[in-house]
């Protein structure tokens, strides 16, 4: 990726979305979920538990 070191930190610097905010916690459940059942859960299940 070509672009200039200014538009990347100006990029870092933007706010964050409320839907990005919802999907950082609904990945960290999940990883949670994940973690507690000793990695040993599918898709359906662990959508199931959220």
């Amino acid at each position: 990726m070509k672009l200039s070191r200014s538009t990347f930190y100006a990029w870092l610097k933007r706010p964050v979305k409320p839907v990005d905010k919802c999907l950082i916690e609904l990945q960290r459940k999940a990883r949670d979920i994940f973690r507690e059942s000793r990695e040993s859960l599918g898709y359906r299940m662990l959508a199931a538990q959220l």
